[in-house]
């Protein structure tokens, strides 16, 4: 095969403060408690090089990540093959092996029957030496129909004890809170824990899936702005049993993964789609992907961000899930290869790397090896509003708190609202609360809106041309929040939360456009979509 060796520095100039040794402290835990941890470090500590080569793995197409066990010294892939996933019997296994990920040689194949879901099996593989067991997570989609925002989704269990050739499913592991789509409140359902990555945490003993999820219509379209990270772990000595699955909330590991609530978790509560690996060159776990919610080449979700770029995050301690912001590991906004397979410089070991390590990047069609070394240096991490995107109405099935918040929304339009300045504007999108934001660009100009409750919420959308607003709570100056986003408009965020008010005596919330901006941004504008307020239980 030929090889194409490109070389890309991305060596940083030191511009920032750097991230501790211990990382960000939890900010996961902290900030599924309903507000922002303290201000996150705005570079890595660490550079690096990568080389791109154009290498595949197999000439099957994947739209999957897919996971290697190594088996007495071989380096194994098993999946089912592109086409069948969807077949309630007789699906075909595709069995590869080799010395490493890019020498793989097609075995016979195995088949399996996963009735009553999809089987995208091989995103999560894992031999147990002592059974001479081979134990497949399998992503499973069910209940699709053309009305509803997505399929539901969970994540199942298989085995083998031939290397592959034939499979056993033993039954879910994760699942949504929820069994029926009509069983959630509102509009919306949760889609389920699936579309997941696996990671053997050999250092701490246990397995970790990290899966999206979403809140998504009951009748509609998916909303890549809305999708999320969530994680469940299970220990290594319990083999991966159903029941012996917990998902990851508010710091803690008690929820089960059968019918179980989770937090959000990852960079700004948001994620990625990727794969881990432990560099014991850094000593910490790297996780290398795309963030969740970019809009995929196929049209779906179609609505979501725009810059796909592969990225890199590290983490500490995954018992705490304390992530890192993200950084660009390469600068490619219009990638659209999305999967990937992470090992060791050698291609081989899927836990540990050591200065060096190789990620194999793919998707439907397209497939490389990216050669990556880390080195001395610093890496600015990419710029993304403190709080995530919401919503409109809140799911108080959900176990994230803010997904969950008991709020009364009240829209721009109204009567409520005190504009002040005779400048501002109606803005009409179909993402916007009531169809409709109010904006003003000009000093000065403001909003003002009275509650009683403990617990202030503001919708405003960070744009390219967004500008900066001044917030205060009862006459005093709380926060100033800038509305930029290089990258597209963000119209279901969260501009400014604000909890733990008096929740006995009356409030005001005022927004005040500043008139001046971030050095990016092409604007001052601040559209003004909406306060969400909790009143007292």
């Amino acid at each position: 095969m030929t090889t194409e060796g490109i070389l890309i520095g991305l060596t940083a100039a030191v511009c920032c403060s750097l991230l501790s040794a211990a990382g960000t402290g939890g900010e996961s835990a902290t900030k599924g408690a309903g507000g922002p941890a303290a201000t996150p470090p705005q570079a890595l500590p660490f550079a690096f090089d990568v080389t791109r080569r154009k290498l595949p793995m197999s000439r099957d197409k994947f739209d999957y990540p897919v996971r290697q066990a190594v088996i007495d010294g071989e380096v194994w892939v098993i999946y089912v093959q592109w086409g069948d996933h969807y077949k309630e019997r007789g699906s075909r296994v595709v069995r590869l092996k080799g010395p490493d990920l890019e020498h793989l040689q097609r075995q016979p194949d195995g088949v399996c029957d996963f009735g009553g879901a999809s089987g995208h099996m091989g995103c999560g593989l894992w031999w147990d030496p002592q059974s001479k067991t081979l134990h497949a997570l399998v992503h499973s989609e069910y209940g699709r129909n053309k009305s509803q925002g997505w399929c539901s989704k969970k994540t199942r269990l298989a085995t083998s004890t031939d290397l592959g050739l034939t499979w056993k499913l033993v039954g879910d592991i994760l699942t949504r809170a929820m069994p029926k789509v009509q069983d959630y409140a509102g509009s919306c359902f949760e889609a389920g824990p699936a579309d997941f990555d696996f990671y053997t945490d050999e250092r701490g003993g246990y397995f970790y899936v990290t899966s999206w999820n979403s809140f998504v219509p009951k009748k509609g379209k998916l909303n890549g702005f809305l999708m999320f990270s969530e994680v469940a772990r299970c220990a290594i000595a319990d083999k991966m049993a159903p029941g012996k699955w917990f998902k990851f909330r508010d710091g803690a590991w008690a929820e089960p993964g059968l019918g179980g609530k989770a937090s959000r978790v990852g960079f700004s509560l948001r994620g990625m789609y990727g794969t881990t690996i432990y560099s014991t060159h850094l000593k910490k776990y790297l996780r290398i992907g795309v963030h969740l919610g970019i809009k995929d080449e196929r049209g779906k979700p179609g609505i979501g961000f725009e810059d796909r770029s592969i990225c890199i995050s590290t983490c500490t301690d995954l018992a705490r899930q304390d992530w890192s912001p993200m950084a660009k590991l390469l600068d490619e906004p219009r990638n659209a290869m999305f999967g990937f397979t992470l090992a060791d410089e050698k291609g081989v070991d899927p836990v540990a790397c050591g200065q060096n390590l190789l990620a194999f990047n793919y998707w439907i069609g397209n497939q490389r090896t990216l050669e990556i070394k880390l080195k001395e240096g610093s890496t600015p991490v990419r710029h993304f509003p403190p709080h995530d995107s919401y919503n409109h109405e809140p799911h108080p099935e959900s176990g994230d708190r803010t997904t969950a918040r008991k709020t009364k929304l009240v829209g721009a339009a109204a009567a409520e609202m005190r504009y002040d300045g005779a400048q501002w504007t109606e803005e009409r999108s179909p993402h916007y609360y009531e169809g409709q934001a109010k904006a003003a660009a000009a000093a000065g100009h403001s909003v003002e809106f009275a509650f009683t409750g403990p617990d202030i919420y503001w919708r405003a959308v960070a744009a390219r041309d967004g500008g900066k607003a001044d917030v205060f709570i009862d006459g005093a100056l709380v926060e100033t929040v800038d509305c930029f986003f290089a990258e597209c408009a963000l119209p279901y965020q969260f501009a400014f939360i604000k909890t733990g008010l008096d929740p006995k005596r009356p409030h005001t919330i005022k927004i005040v456009v500043r008139g001046d901006k971030n050095a990016g941004s092409s604007g001052t504008a601040i559209r003004h979509i909406a306060f969400e307020f909790a009143g007292e239980e």
